[in-house]
């Protein structure tokens, strides 16, 4: 009889045990982001005549655009911002998660062209936003461990702004406004350290963040042409660090 009452104690303990894990968890970072262009190519109308279409990173393109500007089209840029998540947990192991990032950039590309008499010197101001609002399935102890690595997949929307403002020495001043709304993914892992019974800090964060640029008109504002935009996915990469609280 008291091997049985025993056993009932340990197996009764072991369950509550089990169920001794944080319900939420709630997460605040600092976010940096290695982000590129979802511009696939570009197609413009001019006087009612409609161009071939232009291929940013093409070797040939850097004559049209110029290679600083090209170099906005085509190579990853650091883009810094916050990220911000709560965590509903279903069990000690299994939550869902919703995770908003917020991400920004400005940069310039100055470019020359023409020869002598002909000579500009053209700079494009360019502002870029980039928000993600994402929701998954993310695995890890929530039992709040010492240590909690942790690895999560999400999908939901990027909405991303990109707003080019040029002056030129010419006659080529302008703005473009390419905004658009697109699906997007996030495949990560990180590792979190349990320093209180209520907090822990998120050592790293890394994130795959693919998205799926659609489509789009890009509103051009002073200018004698229209412009078209063809999608492309933008495979960008996402770190963070910060505190989370449970």
């Amino acid at each position: 009889m008291r091997k049985l009452v025993l056993i009932l104690s340990l197996i009764i303990s072991s369950s509550a045990l089990a169920q001794n894990y944080a319900k939420w968890n709630w997460y605040l970072g600092a976010a940096h982001g290695r982000q590129e262009s979802s511009v696939g190519s570009l197609i413009v109308s001019e006087g009612g005549e409609t161009f071939p279409p232009l291929q940013p990173c093409a070797s040939d393109s850097a004559e049209i655009l110029g290679s600083h500007l090209q170099r906005i089209f085509c190579d990853k840029r650091d883009f810094h911002g916050f990220q911000v998540a709560g965590q509903y947990n279903v069990s000690r192991w299994v939550g869902i998660r919703g995770d908003f990032t917020g991400l920004f950039n400005r940069d310039r590309a100055v470019d020359a062209f023409g020869a002598g008499a002909d000579e500009h010197i053209d700079t494009s101001h360019i502002t870029d936003r980039s928000y993600l609002l994402l929701g998954g399935v993310e695995l890890g102890d929530n039992a709040t461990p010492r240590w909690r690595p942790f690895a999560h997949a999400m999908i939901g929307a990027a909405r991303v702004s990109s707003d080019d403002r040029q002056t030129s020495t010419g006659p080529f001043n302008f703005s473009i406004r390419d905004h658009s709304t697109s699906l997007a993914m996030n495949v990560g892992a990180g590792l979190d350290i349990n320093v209180t019974p209520r907090f822990d800090v998120r050592l790293i964060e890394v994130d795959y963040v693919p998205v799926f640029g659609r489509d789009r008109t890009t509103p051009t504002i002073n200018a004698d042409f229209d412009q078209r935009v063809k999608g492309r996915t933008a495979k960008n990469v996402n770190f963070s660090f910060g505190i989370v609280w449970h």
